[in-house]
């Protein structure tokens, strides 16, 4: 998407500021709309529709932390990345900005270089997603079409390649790890779904997602959330993957795809492998722990640690840690919105990990084609350390 297919919705009640950012972002192509006050900015965010906002905390009667919860807490707004511009430079203050979901927090005098660099970060880092976004409303009319019984459906052009976006077969490997991802779904549409995230030589960062319902709406959303991801990774400068920080991300996450904005839920798992640590974090919502097996494909016990952080979510979600062994495999199975238990691992998993075998994609495969027909979707995954 090029920038002059982006909209920036500029807000201060300093009309000078409104011209001068107008002609920056003007001039590098950038569509610019304009709000004097927190009142006129939510007004316009909402028949505009703005890809991005830079937004001036110190405003009369309504200031920008109050526009900017007001505009999060709307499930047509919340995803839009806002980035606060204010003549406090104060920790406290950035703190409070970025705790109310803003994207970013620039001090004034701001050099208008960095306005632009910090705007083509942000849209970036929510490229792909703003481009599914657009689309989204296209996929909207064609199921409401297909809902009117005129013989068109969502895999109809533009979509019709829709199916062959979803992973269904996976596989990962490098002198560190190696990983595979099977799915076995019922009938289109696939709503149990593996999501690669990110990998380099010590990391590898991924997401499970199980749909409560099996519909186009569901696996589209999930299409927009792997794209979400992968920008979001991407434009990481510093890839350290602290607890605190994979939390964040999940928190963001929740954020930008609760059930509100897109009338579609599932279940999701956050997973890091780190190898140099030998640990695995994950951060889930209905879904279990994956099973850790030893270079015997044997289970061994494991102690889940938990992982603290003040988050709105933190009754709901499931965060642990877990020290791995040399050599070990974890192993998981998620159908739909199930969660998977013990005894549906002893049945349909672990039997196919025997200590005579040591390739995890044959071992996936000898499980995927004997796992039983059923209605919801169903995904093996193995990550094994080399």
């Amino acid at each position: 998407m090029d920038a002059k297919d982006l909209k920036i919705l500029v807000v201060d009640d300093n009309s000078i500021n409104v011209k001068l950012l107008g002609r920056t972002l003007t001039n590098n192509n950038f569509n610019v709309v304009s709000a004097a006050s927190g009142k006129e900015a939510i007004e316009v965010t909402h028949s505009e529709k703005p890809d991005l906002i830079l937004l001036d905390v110190l405003m009369p009667e309504m200031d920008g932390y109050e526009t900017c919860k007001i505009l999060k807490e709307s499930a047509d707004t919340k995803h839009i990345p806002i980035i606060f511009l204010s003549a406090k430079n104060e920790t406290v203050d950035k703190a409070k900005g970025l705790a109310l979901g803003a994207a970013d927090y620039l001090t004034k005098p701001f050099d208008p270089v960095e306005i632009v660099a910090r705007i083509h970060s942000h849209i970036s880092i929510r490229k792909d997603v703003i481009d599914l976004l657009h689309l989204n409303e296209q996929l909207k009319n064609d199921l409401a079409e297909a809902q009117k019984g005129n013989g068109k459906t969502p895999n109809d052009d533009p979509l019709k390649n829709f199916e062959a976006l979803k992973n269904v077969n996976y596989r990962e490997a490098n002198k560190y790890f190696q990983v595979t991802a099977r799915v076995k779904f019922a009938a289109p549409p696939a709503t149990t779904v593996f999501l690669p995230a990110y990998v380099d030589k010590q990391n590898y960062i991924f997401l499970i997602s199980g749909g409560f319902e099996k519909d186009y709406q569901t696996s589209f959303v999930q299409m927009l959330l792997h794209q979400y991801v992968l920008g979001y990774f991407k434009g990481l400068k510093e890839k350290t993957f602290h607890e605190k920080e994979l939390y964040h991300i999940f928190d963001s996450i929740l954020d930008a795809f609760s059930p509100d904005i897109y009338n579609a839920a599932f279940t999701l798992c956050l997973g890091h492998v780190n190898v140099t640590k030998a640990e695995f974090k994950c951060f889930s919502i209905h879904q279990a722990t994956p099973l850790i097996l030893n270079d015997k494909n044997n289970v061994i016990p494991t102690e889940a640690l938990p992982i603290f952080y003040e988050s709105k979510y933190a009754k709901i979600i499931s965060a642990n840690k877990i020290k791995l062994r040399p050599k070990c495999t974890l192993v998981n199975y998620v159908s739909g919105n199930e969660l998977t238990t013990r005894e549906t691992m002893d049945s349909l998993c672990l039997p196919y990990f025997t200590a005579d075998k040591t390739d995890v994609t044959d071992m996936v495969e000898t499980v995927f084609s004997n796992l039983p027909e059923k209605e919801n979707d169903q995904l093996v995954i193995a990550i094994k350390l080399l």
